[in-house]
Order: structure tokens, then sequence, then C-alpha cells
């Protein structure tokens, strides 16, 4: 264990063990006064433990990350003996790819231990450690290790753009965070099913910060045409989970989610799962002309969600036979939130045309048909709530 050279309150010690101390300094800290630049940084390895001691303003390490994953840093004094000052210690950064993520985080001696936030970054990715001396100076050694773990399920910087967007499985749970110089984190799954599709975006850990005026704002993206613009999820909502309506979907189609930080930082760890699950009786976006319209079955219920004002979507039946068809319509979860317009055409020629704010599914209409001609349904409106028609002889 490494003595102090001078303690408050104590005499000065004789000169040869003053010596012998500071050659025990300079045995602990290895790299004093050779690594207080970026330039100058030593390099080391990620999880091993290393210590030192401030003899200088800055000391600077560096290293490459060995798994693909997410690192974080563990900070501590190396020892509980000496000084125990609340106005002094150390200012921990870490710097990547050409910015700080973590910038003079203050370390007190009296509570020194810290664990920074969790960042994920590829495998290769060069990263920087600054201490800055904050009045601990030489009598307070500091130890460090940078923890470096594997995982497929968190997020690479920098994926802050649809064209770097990190690429994920459905129905998996993935992991991510906001360093202080990132704002926006996107992410992309392939349908595996035509069927619908759903968002969840979730605390990682439930503990920490549960504010109710910062947290995050999340937008879906399908085929280019944005599904949910920016709905905003409080991390006190997040504790128990937020799941968006369910929407349309197709095999193979690409789902993007975008996540723009509003307060949560690096605070709160993000846990992002995109759902799919297999259905027969969901819209197929793109439905939204005649042309491109989804075909339903008699006495069948089918479902869809209009994303926005300019949304529209097209079902189809050819009459099985002459008679007279009843049309359902409505929503399958009420509340105030927009509503629907139902237009139905036989041959082109519109038979009904009606509004329902959200009404539960029920019957808005009957007209007749004849075997061979073409029943079409027109939907659209406002609403985030899934929609449901139906057509019965």
């Amino acid at each position: 264990m490494r003595e102090k050279v001078y303690q408050t309150g104590k005499k000065v010690l004789l000169g040869a063990c003053m010596m012998l101390l500071v050659l025990l300094v300079t045995k602990t800290n290895a790299y004093a006064g050779t690594n207080n630049s970026q330039g100058k940084a030593k390099t080391i390895s990620v999880n091993r433990s290393y210590s030192g001691a401030m003899d200088s303003t800055y000391a600077w390490y560096k290293t490459k990350l060995t798994n693909a994953g997410y690192f974080y840093l563990d900070f501590n004094r190396k020892s509980e003996d000496g000084d125990n000052y609340l106005n002094s210690g150390w200012k921990v950064s870490i710097y990547v790819n050409g910015s700080f993520v973590l910038k003079d985080y203050s370390v007190r001696e009296n509570y020194a231990h810290y664990i920074s936030p969790d960042y994920g970054y590829p495998k290769g990715t060069t990263v920087y450690v600054r201490i800055t001396n904050d009045g601990a100076g030489t009598s307070v050694p500091y130890k460090f290790t940078l923890c470096n773990k594997a995982s497929k399920n968190w997020e690479s910087e920098k994926n802050n753009s649809p064209k770097t967007a990190d690429k994920i499985a459905v129905n998996k749970n993935y992991y991510g965070n906001f360093p202080e110089n990132d704002s926006t984190d996107y992410f992309y799954a392939a349908m595996s099913k035509t069927g619908y599709a759903q968002v969840k975006l979730g605390r990682r850990e439930l503990d920490g910060d549960t504010y109710s005026n910062s947290g995050w704002k999340m937008t879906i993206i399908q085929d280019g045409k944005v599904v949910f613009d920016e709905v905003w999820i409080s991390e006190e909502d997040a504790v128990n989970g937020y799941t968006s309506p369910k929407f349309g979907c197709k095999k193979g189609q690409k789902i993007y989610v975008r996540l723009i930080n509003n307060g949560a930082g690096t605070a709160v760890d993000y846990k992002l799962q995109v759902k799919n699950t297999a259905s027969s009786v969901w819209e197929s976006e793109n439905n939204n002309s005649n042309t491109k319209a989804d075909a339903i079955k008699i006495n069948k219920q089918f479902y869809g969600v209009c994303m926005n004002n300019n949304d529209v979507d097209w079902f189809k039946y050819k009459a099985a036979k002459t008679g007279t068809l009843k049309f359902y319509g409505g929503t399958s979860t009420i509340d105030d939130d927009g509503s629907y317009t139902f237009n139905v055409y036989v041959n082109n020629k519109r038979v009904i045309s009606t509004a329902t704010q959200n009404e539960a599914i029920g019957r808005l209409g009957s007209f007749k048909v004849k075997k061979g001609q073409t029943v079409s349904i027109r939907v659209n409106g406002t609403s985030r709530n899934p929609y449901a028609v139906k057509l019965k002889y």
C-alpha cells in the first residue's frame, strides 16, 4: 500500500523515507508524466485494472474494443486510506470517434466509486479515457477498468441516420442510450411474417431516474412513410413500457424506428423491440389505391390502421352470389383519438359513405350485389386506433 508523502497534522517524513515513497509512487503510477496529452495516451487493455496518481493536469489512456457489444468505465480510488475530501478528486471523460461521450464527470475522494453508463460501439473502436486532476494529486491514487462486454443486442454507434441504422431481428430486445454528443438513434427490422407489427419501448432497468418530463420521442417509418410520428414516451411511462398500436406489414418489409433523445441521455438505458405477428386478416401496406386493394373474405373481420391524414386503405371482395351484403365497420379500441371514414363501392359506384368517431364495430349499411361484381371498401382517417371492416350476406 502506498503511503502519502504529506498529510495534514503529521510531520514531514525523513528524506530517505520520502525518496522511497517517491519510488513507490512512480512504480504504482507507471505512466506519471508520460501520458499527459491525447497524443501521448498510454495503451491499455479492456477488462484489466490500472492505477495511477495525478502528478499533472491530465492522464490519458487508450484502448481498442475487443468485443462487439458495449463498454463502460469503472473508476475508484485505489485505497480507502488517505485523504477523504468532499472538495477534491478527479474528473473523468471518455472520448470516442472525435468527440466526448462523457465529459468531465466529477468524482469526489469521499465517494470515489463511479460506474459510467453503458456505451454501444463496434469491435475495434478506439476509446480514450481522460482523467483530470481536480485536487486529488498524488496523495490519493486512483484505479480504473474499461469493461467491454460482448452483446449482439446493443446499438452500434453511430446509428444516427437511416443509412447507418442498426439491423435488428424481430421479437427480440435491443438496448441503447444517448451519449453527450448524440441525439438520434435508428434501427430497422425486416418482417419475417405477413401480418402486423408493433414497436415496444421501455427501460432496460426499472431503477434509476423516473422523470415525467424527460424521455424519448419515437417515430415508426414503413416504406418511406411515417406510421407514427414522434410519439412522446417519458421515463416514467417507460417503467411499464410503451407498445404502439398494431399496423399491417408484409413479409420482407423493412420497418425503421427513429428514437430522439428528449432528456433521458445516458442516465437511462432504453429497451426496444419490433414485434411481428403472423395474420391473414390485416391490411398489407401499401394498399393505398383501388388497384392495390387487399382481397378480403366474406363473414371475416379484417383490420388496419391509417397512419396519417394522407393514408388511405383499400379492400376488395368479388361477390360469390347475388344478394344483399351488410357492411360492418368501426374501431377495435374506443377513445377520442380521431375518426375514420368508410366508403363502399360496387363496380366503382358508391353505395355507402359514413364517418365514425371511434365507435365500436357495428353495422353501417347494406346494399345489393350481383354475382361477380367487385365490392371495394375505402378507409381513411386520423385515428391511431386500428379499425375493422367486414362484409356479410
